[in-house]
């Protein structure tokens, strides 16, 4: 399990404290798991198309507490990392990106 703190996450983040996440990835998609401490507390499930990765479900179990941004923000790493672009399906993401338009050169359209 890797320590999630990118330079972004650590400007962005305002309600979540340190987390910890985890990807876990298959031929046809994968997940990133994040953990507080050793408690799950949210899951986003991804699949990929070729050089597309999309964010299909975002799961927060505490609801307003961040942890969706963190999902995204590790699977958004995770997808810049391996030169993929992004189709985020889930509503959560659609928003997400939205707001972070920094990274609107990486959607796929």
């Amino acid at each position: 399990m890797q320590r999630y703190a990118t330079e972004f996450s650590k400007k962005s983040r305002t309600f979540a404290p340190d987390m910890e996440t985890k990807i876990e990835t298959t031929n046809t998609g994968g997940k990133v798991l994040a953990y507080d401490g050793e408690e799950l507390v949210g899951r986003l499930e991804f699949s990929f198309d070729g050089n597309v990765m999309s964010i299909d479900h975002t799961y927060a179990f505490n609801k307003g507490t961040g942890i969706g941004g963190v999902l995204v923000s590790a699977a958004n790493d995770y997808a810049i990392n391996k030169g993929l672009r992004v189709l985020p399906v889930c509503s959560f993401a659609s928003a997400w990106y939205q707001r972070h338009q920094q990274f609107a050169d990486i959607l796929y359209r």
